[in-house]
């Protein structure tokens, strides 16, 4: 959250589990950014083209993938 996005993507992740990795796709499936560190802080996304990216969240072996989109 908060989607759509400015500057920076806060992610929640249940149980107070370890977010352990993100991956940041364009709609056309290139790798934009990738995070090796999730923190409280949450991940920047400035300087971002403005439209809809797929981040793919790692937590522990568990892969998610949510849509978000950049203002």
């Amino acid at each position: 959250y908060p989607n759509p996005a400015s500057d920076i993507v806060y992610i929640n992740s249940q149980n107070a589990a370890v977010v352990n990795g993100a991956v940041l796709f364009d709609i056309s499936g290139r790798v934009v950014r990738e995070y090796k560190v999730v923190t409280a802080e949450g991940i920047s996304v400035s300087g971002l083209q403005k439209g809809i990216y797929l981040l793919q969240i790692t937590v522990g072996k568990n892969i998610q993938t949510k849509k978000i989109v950049i203002e």
